[in-house]
């Protein structure tokens, strides 16, 4: 409970103004995404505040299976070369996994709403970082 209280108070906090890595149901690319159109906020700053083993590896997430109460959960990236594989983390301990080609940064305001910054990964530091990978195993 106390894991809610934080990130209710994260987005109740008018002078917290944070960047995200936002999935929504429609793919919006500009604009303002209200927060009912979310269904992934990878808050890039603030710490895994789940009790589970290397949460200091990670990063906060908020889950919006319910968007007026959003889960709290973890996120972190996969050992993937791509650098654009994520792995949320419930609050349960369940998992999914997300790529950031599918993901907007957002700088989030009091309301939880977040002003579209640009993409997450573009497509060509996504082919950059495999042509990394491909050159460093010749």
């Amino acid at each position: 409970m106390k894991v809610v209280a934080a990130l209710l108070l994260f987005f109740a906090t008018s002078a917290h103004a944070t960047e995200a890595l936002v999935m929504t149901r429609n793919q919006q690319s500009k604009g303002v995404i209200a927060q009912e159109e979310m269904l992934y906020a990878l808050l890039v700053n603030d710490p895994c505040m789940l009790p589970i083993a290397n949460a200091k590896n990670l990063r906060m997430a908020a889950i919006f299976n319910n968007p007026k109460k959003p889960d709290v959960g973890c996120w972190g990236r996969t050992l993937s070369p791509t650098k654009a594989e994520v792995v949320i983390i419930g609050p349960y301990g369940n998992t999914d996994e997300g790529n950031l080609l599918n993901f907007v940064k957002v700088k989030l305001d009091a309301n939880g709403a977040g002003k579209v910054l640009g993409p997450a990964m573009s497509r060509e530091e996504f082919e950059q970082n495999i042509k990394k990978y491909h050159d460093s195993l010749r």
